[in-house]
């Protein structure tokens, strides 16, 4: 692992650690200042945002220069596009599908996850930071966590079946920081995050999953 991802999981883990206290004190100050009450699970929702909005910020710092490379050596830009739209729509299909499966198993359209996100203010603050963190930073941080750092750093330590089952633990992992306690949530994410896996392994853009990772948020959010 070289020294920028080093330097990158320094960062994240200080910003999870220290940074969540800081700021989920903060929310509490301030709302109590002007005299509003905060549900735990939107206190949660807010803190999150604004953690992965700062390690957004840390992510284009450290890794601003692999992303544009990355783009601009698309040896057909035309092509990558293309690609990067039907791996889209293929991902919008299979999330869909997905949804409406675990209605149908839990009698529940919407995850733990989508629950507190949809439970917000559609107005103010919250709104910005919610469409910010979901649409953008996320993905953009989730991506290069999960599959340009972890990802590829385990594929290369376990190389059997061309790296598939390296692909499946990312998987699972990214399933489970995104899971409520139920066994169907975590099975949901981690699919997804499966596929996000496989076209990485198959494309080798970075780039790509983040585009397909944020326009996936994006229509989530637009729909929602």
């Amino acid at each position: 692992m070289n020294s920028r991802n080093k330097l990158m999981l320094k960062w994240i883990g200080i910003l999870y650690i220290l940074g969540t206290i800081i700021v989920a004190t903060t929310v509490v100050s301030i709302t109590f200042l002007l005299g509003k009450d905060i549900s735990m699970d939107m206190l949660t929702h807010i803190t999150s945002c604004v953690i992965y909005i700062i390690a957004g910020m840390i992510t284009i710092k450290l890794y601003w220069g692999i992303i544009y490379k990355d783009f601009g050596n698309t040896k057909s830009l035309g092509s990558w596009i293309w690609q990067t739209i039907m791996f889209s729509i293929i991902y919008l299909i299979i999330n869909i599908l997905l949804t409406r499966l675990l209605y149908l198993l839990n009698n529940l359209m919407i995850t733990h996850n989508e629950q507190i996100i949809s439970g917000y203010d559609n107005s103010g603050i919250v709104t910005v930071l919610s469409v910010i963190a979901m649409c953008f930073m996320g993905p953009l941080v989730e991506e290069i966590l999960f599959r340009y750092i972890y990802q590829n750093w385990l594929v290369s330590k376990m190389k059997m079946c061309n790296g598939i089952i390296a692909i499946v633990i990312v998987s699972i992992s990214f399933g489970m920081i995104h899971s409520g306690l139920s066994v169907l949530e975590l099975s949901y994410y981690s699919i997804l995050g499966l596929i996000l896996g496989l076209i990485y392994d198959h494309t080798d853009s970075i780039t790509m999953v983040i585009m397909i990772h944020m326009i996936n948020n994006t229509v989530g959010i637009l729909t929602d």
